[in-house]
């Protein structure tokens, strides 16, 4: 390219004879459209903002229910900065992908337990049982049984199948699927949130608690801490002061200790 073209090229953003792309502009009123439309669909009213540009004009989309959880969502499977940081794909497509990306919908489930929603709105499997038969709710009880033994024993998720068969070989009727390692993940999620609410109620009963936490190594050498929590029930008919597991977290430093992660 000689220098004169490319004095040109420089000078009107494309090659001497070949006219330039043009930004795209994105509007505030168009934005605010989309909100709008998509609020049934997405809920966008609750996540999807913009970083103005100008008075009229916008120059990137934001989500700002990822943005509050970004810490809990870096190990999300294909986690992207782009809608923490700003998008700059001003299409409606940009932002009706990145609603069905499962970091958002991740970030969306955290941000409903935050506001006490009820989890029959968020979790498919927690609205199956809630509308389930009563045949088919024993079914679904005897596969949350197999998952809590396999937890239990600390045994592979993936033995699930092959317990489920083994169920099934000595005249159990368990159904059709939630019969893999996927569907075993999915119980203990929700076996260990039921058991937490129990205890987070009791634990609003009782006089006292006091938290105990104590550090250990996994096999990759990284440190957890424990957290146990002390309490006695007022309820309790014998007496004892109860000594509960509560949560396991991980802190940024092996020196600090983050007990407000531990909620």
């Amino acid at each position: 390219m000689s220098g004169k073209r490319m004095a040109d090229s420089d000078a009107d953003g494309g090659i001497e004879g070949i006219p330039a792309k043009k930004a795209r502009n994105l509007s505030i009123h168009t934005v605010q459209k989309w909100i709008t439309e998509n609020e049934k669909e997405l809920a966008t009213t609750t996540w999807l903002s913009y970083e103005p540009l100008g008075r009229d004009n916008v120059a990137a989309l934001k989500c700002t229910i990822c943005a509050l959880y970004e810490e809990k969502l870096i190990s999300t499977r294909n986690f992207n900065r782009a809608f923490i940081d700003g998008c700059t794909n001003l299409r409606s497509s940009a932002f009706k992908e990145h609603a069905s990306s499962s970091m958002h919908q991740k970030a969306m489930v955290l941000y409903k337990k935050s506001k006490c929603v009820p989890i029959t709105e968020y979790a498919p499997i927690a609205k199956a049982l809630s509308t389930l038969d009563a045949s088919t709710e024993v079914r679904v009880t005897r596969k949350f049984e197999i998952a809590y033994a396999i937890c239990k024993e600390g045994f592979a998720f993936t033995k699930m199948s092959a317990l489920c068969e083994l169920q099934e070989k000595h005249g159990v009727d368990l159904g059709s699927g939630y019969k893999n390692n996927i569907a075993c993940t999915e119980f203990v999620h929700y076996i260990g949130m039921g058991l937490r609410m129990e205890l987070v109620a009791k634990l609003a009963k009782a006089k006292f608690f006091s938290i105990q936490a104590d550090g250990s190594t996994d096999a990759g050498r990284i440190d957890d801490e424990l957290f146990l929590v002390l309490f006695l029930d007022p309820h309790s008919e014998d007496g004892v002061v109860h000594d509960k597991f509560l949560t396991v977290r991980r802190p940024k430093h092996c020196n600090q200790l983050l007990c407000r992660g531990a909620r």
